[in-house]
């Protein structure tokens, strides 16, 4: 039996088990492909079920474009069945025949609420052969030690696949009953209640802001705009350090007696050291400047050793790499998730200094992808994000 056999036999011909993958072949079963296009094609609402699903998801390439030829045609509401379909491939001559096969598709069709499971299969297999893609594609790099990436770098790229094939298929969330976002609701108001009644997010350290917005609330993106030198970065670093403290109350986490997550601070125009000090100087009250020249005593040193103990129970990290982009930021973000038990907070510093994933002939519409992709990181993480922006002085007139 041929590895990849061509998907048009003739009626009534029994497709061959192709599920078994002893002989290290692509994962396949196209048992399941054909009853799900035949599923599909006798009743359209079996989409409901498979929404997710894409024509690459196939293993055969004729079934992936059967399937989305029928998504397309459903998706503006016409019918999709042997009849409708035909014409999308009559001037294919590669195709010869596909109008005996889109009737014996029909002729195998289950009930629709059974593509659930044949989209299930279907995904799952498309994943597998993903996975066996990346694992080679990492063993390629690895050994080839003319590749200019370094093992971390390769490393990152790996984690980033991995992350894109477990949210490839998942689709978008769809309709929620109004009772879940009801009980959220709820759950929220109680955590704010228990609080006193004014914080329902991450405390941003100051009562006049918490009062307005009740803290940082998760899913969120806050742009904190300003000019060069009003003091953006010490704003976000104060927030940084008052979220990160153990004793901080985390009113979205479940327990709110056993403190979990982290704050994550990106920066990209400070090192770690410099936002170290800074912070070492909000908790000792001794400038930055004075701290970074050495200018001073005994005293001030004894103090610096005494609280840089105290900041050593900080759950806080920070990440100084330039020119930062979302993909990296992304997946760097859910393994301090994986790792670290959660993430209190995203701190940005700052937004015009990350690297666009695509070309743009306008900085307008390349700052414009970078919010969008810190806006779905922030959803995605069920996370506040603060990121920081820098605004012209030209604003002055």
């Amino acid at each position: 039996m041929p590895d990849d056999p061509h998907p048009i036999q003739p009626p009534g011909s029994a497709p061959p088990d192709q599920t078994a993958t002893g002989d290290q072949s692509p994962p396949r079963n196209l048992e399941a492909e054909e009853a799900l296009l035949g599923t599909l094609l006798h009743n359209d609402r079996a989409f409901e079920y498979v929404e997710q699903l894409r024509g690459s998801h196939f293993y055969v390439p004729v079934h992936g474009r059967i399937f989305e030829a029928a998504r397309g045609l459903i998706q503006q509401g016409r019918r999709a069945d042997a009849v409708t379909l035909k014409p999308q491939f009559a001037k294919d001559q590669a195709l010869a025949g596909i109008d005996d096969y889109l009737e014996r598709l029909v002729h195998g069709a289950m009930p629709p609420e059974a593509a659930r499971q044949y989209g299930e299969i279907i995904l799952d297999l498309a994943q597998r052969r993903s996975l066996m893609e990346i694992g080679a594609r990492i063993e390629y790099n690895a050994s080839d030690v003319r590749v200019e990436s370094s093992a971390a770098a390769q490393i990152e790229d790996a984690e980033q696949r991995l992350f894109e094939i477990s949210e490839h298929g998942k689709g978008p969330g769809g309709p929620q009953p109004f009772v879940s976002g009801l009980t959220d609701a709820i759950h929220a108001a109680e955590m704010a209640y228990q609080l006193g009644g004014k914080l329902s997010g991450v405390t941003s350290g100051l009562t006049e802001l918490d009062d307005l917005l009740g803290g940082f609330h998760r899913s969120d993106l806050i742009i904190l705009a300003g000019r060069p030198g009003m003091g953006k970065t010490a704003l976000a670093t104060d927030f940084a350090r008052v979220a990160s403290k153990p004793e901080t109350v985390i009113p979205r986490e479940e327990d709110a007696g056993k403190q979990k997550g982290i704050v994550a601070v990106f920066s990209l125009e400070m090192a770690a050291t410099q936002l170290a000090n800074r912070i070492l100087s909000a908790e000792t009250s001794i400038s930055s400047e004075s701290i970074r020249r050495g200018a001073i005593n005994d005293r001030d040193l004894t103090k610096l050793i005494d609280v840089s103990k105290d900041l050593e129970e900080l759950r806080l990290f920070i990440d100084d790499t330039p020119a930062i982009s979302i993909p990296q930021l992304r997946t760097r973000a859910r393994r301090l998730m994986r790792t670290e038990h959660g993430l209190r907070l995203i701190v940005v510093d700052y937004l015009q200094l990350m690297t666009a994933t695509r070309n743009h002939n306008s900085r307008v519409n390349e700052i414009s992808e970078i919010s969008q992709g810190l806006k779905s990181i922030a959803m995605e993480l069920n996370v506040p994000v603060v990121a920081l922006s820098q605004l012209s002085r030209q604003v002055e007139g």
